[in-house]
């Protein structure tokens, strides 16, 4: 494991480059398209689910298991395998009790990603609303450096409905990127509030903060129950996406699942332009196979 920024080049990383900067050129020229694997907790029986298993939790006490999962999503038609290190910096481990340090959290969260020989690994960095302020920006370079050193090939910022939260962690993204021989493209999460109308001069302070690191906006969840509200959102990322050569992706939720309802929502955000997809809370991980059918038309 890689404690820090002066290790000694490998096979491993050479690979790695080769893949985050095809991926970035692919998402910047919008002719990468991929599914993200949906939530590893969706795996757990409604019995342990109950119990909310915190992802440190999981990722240093079942390994295996985690891989199991993320096999799971690739067999459905994942081919991004999204890491399960959300809330993972040091303040929340701290909070959860955990003795692990982030780069060994990330390193299990990594390895069991990589298990499942996905075309690449998009690290998880988000905070959670425990961790808030002061604390979000050294959160976020943590965790993002500590998934950079265990080699993720890009990162998906966010969780937060706070423009000033969210443009910190995307700015905290981009330098936990200085001194990787290719920078690994961003991707923010765009939640809430913020997905329902993407503003263009946010957008474009996204953008600057990050030295131009910034390769797409990732909007999220919509409910596939409400497919013309889904599609206002968007319609909106969308214009505001195209105007600052960015790609975008969109995260679809359910809370009554009907794979009728995903179908046509998948296919109507595809054709909206979308080139990346995403199940997240209420799909199961069938509705990953529905996605990839619809990237691939």
């Amino acid at each position: 494991m890689r404690a820090s920024q002066t290790w000694e080049r490998t096979a491993f990383d050479d690979a790695n480059d080769q893949i985050a900067a095809e991926l970035g050129t692919g998402l910047s020229q919008g002719t990468k398209r991929f599914v993200l694997s949906g939530d590893p907790a969706q795996i757990l029986d409604q019995e342990t689910r109950q119990l909310g298993i915190a992802p440190a939790l999981w990722d240093i006490s079942d390994e295996e298991g985690l891989a199991q999962a993320h096999q799971l999503f690739a067999d459905a038609g994942a081919d991004v395998a999204l890491t399960n290190t959300w809330g993972c910096g040091p303040a929340g481990l701290k909070r959860l009790g955990v003795q692990a340090t982030v780069d060994q959290v990330c390193d299990r969260a990594v390895r069991a990603a990589l298990s499942c020989s996905p075309a690449a690994v998009a690290g998880q960095v988000g905070v959670g609303k425990a961790v808030a302020g002061v604390r979000v920006k050294d959160e976020v370079y943590q965790l993002g450096t500590a998934l950079l050193h265990q080699g993720a090939h890009l990162l998906v910022v966010g969780g937060t409905q706070d423009e000033d939260a969210l443009q910190s962690m995307v700015e905290e993204a981009a330098r936990a990127n200085d001194g990787q021989a290719v920078a690994r493209p961003i991707v923010a999460a765009l939640t809430g509030r913020l997905a329902a109308v993407v503003s263009e001069p946010f957008v474009s302070v996204l953008q600057q903060e990050s030295d131009d690191a910034l390769a797409g906006l990732l909007v999220g969840p919509l409910d596939i129950a409400d497919p013309e509200g889904a599609m206002r959102a968007v319609d909106s990322v969308a214009a505001v996406a195209q105007k600052r050569g960015l790609s975008f992706g969109v995260s679809l939720c359910s809370a009554d699942y009907r794979e009728m309802d995903l179908v046509e929502v998948a296919h109507r955000v595809v054709a909206g332009g979308a080139s990346f997809l995403r199940g997240s809370a209420g799909i199961p991980i069938a509705g990953t196979t529905v996605l990839a059918e619809a990237l691939e038309g």
